[in-house]
């Protein structure tokens, strides 16, 4: 397992919110719940189906997680197991600063 406030500061630029940390994705993303309420919309929070798919990529591109790449250089596939590990980990680290 990483250190997960290194997980945290990792700056990623390839999600709808622009170049921000991990940190900021997921404070972000629990506060359109909050705000949204019933309306939350899980499935397109900012937007892209693939919100949590973002997530997995930054992780992999931070190198907190193994994943391959395909042909155009994008990220094709990413240890969604240890990926959702390291998500769960970081919410408690937030929640317990």
């Amino acid at each position: 397992m990483p250190e997960i406030e290194d997980v945290l500061k990792f700056v990623y630029s390839r999600w709808d919110l622009g170049e921000c940390s991990i940190r900021h994705y997921l404070v972000e993303l629990a506060k359109q719940c909050w705000v949204e309420e019933e309306g939350f919309g899980g499935k397109r929070p900012f937007g892209n189906s693939g919100w949590k798919w973002d997530v997995y990529y930054a992780l992999a591109e931070g190198g907190f997680v193994t994943g391959t790449k395909d042909d155009e250089g994008n990220w094709d596939d990413v240890d969604r197991k240890k990926a959702e590990e390291i998500i769960l980990a970081c919410f408690e680290k937030i929640q317990s600063a």
